[in-house]
């Protein structure tokens, strides 16, 4: 089971690189077929990999203390806005497994010259970049910053302590992190390892996950699945390309790095 999204980490690059030797390709997984529409599109072509479910990587959160529903951003391009001036704040790339797709999602959808410029506009209004999401969750609950982009288990966590905060779940999507289940090409128990992916996309156990799961704010691969209920009905994902994200991994990071230091 592993545990990374589709823009994938340096492990994940390194086997889909080497997809042919170190991963199974083309098995077939008979609950693959109930897999959810959205989930279907994350299945690569050589079928190396299943998704097991997406969760949300950056959904906008701010205090409600701070700013009104009519004040408080509702798309991520309003987050350059001279008025969130020192106030956002995200997780960081480099550190972060989720702020990863969070980052390479911008640098897909507007290109990369176009996501840098959106970071930078940020970070000269003083974006500020924690290691991690439960980093930007103690700066926000703090008053440190009032808006952020944080992972959706971390946001709804702070919901349900009581922070003065709201979450906000774009039109245009928050960009998502998938989780996948591969099955090493060189294992002796191939008939094993697809059952137990079988069993990850079986509707009872993905019901499991959320409701016992420690994240189980997020969306299922399957369908038939009951969302937690505080989780907003029409929230939408986005993911970034799977090639682009791996690509382009080093460049991204270094130049997230870079803007960091400054």
């Amino acid at each position: 089971y592993v545990d990374n999204p589709p823009v994938m980490d340096d492990a994940m690059r390194a086997f889909i690189e080497k997809e042919r030797e170190e991963l199974m390709t083309d098995f077939e997984i008979e609950n693959a077929e109930n897999l959810t529409d959205f989930s279907k599109t994350l299945v690569p072509e050589n079928k190396c990999f299943y998704p097991t479910g997406t969760h949300a990587a950056g959904v906008l959160v701010y205090r409600n203390d701070v700013y009104s529903a009519d004040e408080a951003p509702k798309t991520f391009e309003e987050l350059t806005d001279a008025k969130y001036a020192g106030q956002v704040g995200m997780a960081d790339p480099g550190v972060a497994a989720p702020a990863y797709p969070l980052a390479a999602y911008f640098m897909d959808n507007m290109g990369m010259e176009g996501g840098q410029e959106y970071f930078t506009a940020m970070f000269e209004q003083g974006l500020k970049v924690f290691p991690k999401n439960p980093q930007v969750v103690q700066a926000l609950a703090s008053g440190e910053i009032s808006v952020a982009m944080i992972q959706e288990s971390n946001a709804y966590g702070m919901v349900e302590n009581g922070e003065p905060v709201s979450i906000v779940w774009p039109e245009s999507g928050a960009p998502g992190a998938t989780r996948v289940a591969a099955i090493s090409a060189s294992t002796d128990q191939p008939e094993v390892a697809k059952a137990f992916v079988n069993f990850l996309l079986e509707q009872e156990t993905q019901q499991k996950l959320v409701e016992l799961g420690d994240e189980g704010y997020f969306e299922p691969s399957v369908e038939g699945v009951t969302l937690k209920t505080e989780r907003d009905a029409n929230a939408k994902l986005a993911v970034a390309d799977i090639e682009f994200g791996a690509e382009n991994e080093g460049d991204i990071k270094a130049w997230f790095a870079d803007m960091s230091a400054q």
